[in-house]
């Protein structure tokens, strides 16, 4: 074989072979602008404000016929239901020399028609009360209720009272005799019962009364004294 019969080799292929690593070009990260097109909110949570407003409810001075008003301060819209505990069982009058008549479990309910309120009194309560105690619980009631404005059904202008179903009849000292049974009594049937100026303290400072209603068990009026 000659050399003109050798086959030429191209000079690429007798160079040296080399692997080449495809390189991967990654983007640089881009971070991008805070979103200020969203604004943040704060919230508050605040309990809602009730409004107050004060009622009248009318207690005795000690063991007399003397009624004295009392101002507590009441939620607005207060129903007249809860007159009666403020009735039977307030606490913190003593000290201002107050008490009240009526013993607890008094008044089975109140219902209120045309500005008439119908008092259901419990005849077993009454039957543990003597006729003072009576007379001066009846004169609490008539007061406070006809001074006392309902949310439904506005003023009180008469108050009259049930028991076991039937009218009862009251001592009233606007003219000094006993009403008929059921008969509708008006604020001026008991108004001259009532004093307004505070009880004399005995350190000659003015005395704040607070009464409120307790929880535990209740105490009795003035036990039919």
């Amino acid at each position: 074989v000659t050399p003109h019969d050798q086959c030429s080799i191209p000079n690429n292929l007798t160079e040296p072979t080399s692997s080449t690593t495809p390189t991967t070009t990654v983007p640089p990260t881009t971070t991008l602008p805070e979103d200020t097109s969203v604004a943040t909110i704060e919230t508050t949570t605040t309990q809602p404000v009730i409004p107050i407003e004060t009622i009248t409810v009318y207690y005795t001075r000690g063991l007399t016929d003397v009624m004295q008003p009392v101002e507590v301060p009441r939620a607005v819209m207060t129903p007249v239901e809860e007159l009666i505990p403020l009735l039977e069982r307030p606490t913190g009058i003593s000290d201002a020399g107050l008490r009240t008549s009526l013993l607890p479990g008094l008044i089975d309910d109140i219902f209120i028609e045309r500005g008439t309120a119908t008092v259901l009194l419990d005849p077993d309560m009454l039957d543990r009360m003597s006729n003072p105690a009576q007379q001066r619980a009846i004169a609490q009631i008539v007061l406070t209720l006809t001074k006392f404005v309902t949310a439904d059904a506005g003023g009180i202008g008469y108050v009259r009272f049930e028991v076991d179903g039937g009218g009862f009849s009251v001592y009233v000292p606007g003219f000094e005799g006993q009403s008929e049974q059921g008969e509708p009594l008006a604020f001026t049937d008991f108004a001259q019962l009532i004093v307004t100026s505070p009880t004399p303290p005995s350190t000659g400072t003015t005395t704040t009364t607070t009464v409120s209603v307790p929880t535990s068990e209740p105490q009795s009026g003035d036990d039919g004294q």
